[in-house]
């Protein structure tokens, strides 16, 4: 199965976030998503962000955080956050989402990292995160995070900027 489409959309009654994931062949995957898990989660994905793209290249941090910022705006503005999202009516893994527990990250050998959210038992989802998707999901998970009273924001790492300083002792005369 290859990813199509992504939404991610916050249920108060529920107080969880509805991943919903739909594929080319015309599967959709559901799964909820805790305060808790995405607690967890934030952190990793912002890790990720480091090892591939641009970003896994530039050896001084303060590079590397200004790249990921780069690369965080280029993939928004490149993403289709316009096109609705077609819900599909097979359903592999049941109707009722699955709670994702458990997650894992790792290299995929090609300069990617395959995330690996599951359940307590059971199936779940591996996706092979590049650049691109890695920050169109993020967008989505800040979106639906701002939408719920969970006092989260998540923020990309930012680069420093230089202080006047700094910037004075760089200067050429």
């Amino acid at each position: 199965m290859r990813l199509h489409q992504i939404r991610i959309d916050y249920h108060p009654e529920q107080d969880r976030l509805l991943l919903r994931v739909s594929t080319n062949d015309g599967a959709e995957l559901r799964f909820w998503l805790t305060r808790r898990f995405v607690k967890g989660l934030w952190p990793a994905l912002m890790k990720i962000a480091e090892t591939i793209g641009e970003a896994r290249a530039q050896p001084d941090p303060t590079v590397r955080k200004a790249m990921i910022e780069f690369e965080h705006e280029k993939a928004v503005q490149q993403a289709d956050f316009a096109t609705p999202y077609k819900a599909a009516t097979n359903l592999p893994l049941g109707e009722e989402p699955l709670l994702i527990t458990r997650l894992r990250a790792r290299p995929d050998g090609r300069g990617n990292t395959l995330l690996a959210m599951h359940p307590t038992q059971g199936q779940g989802m591996d996706l092979t995160m590049d650049a691109m998707l890695l920050h169109s999901f993020t967008r989505l998970l800040q979106g639906a995070v701002g939408k719920t009273d969970w006092d989260m924001r998540l923020q990309l790492p930012k680069a420093p900027m230089p202080s006047a300083s700094t910037a004075d002792a760089s200067r050429l005369n």
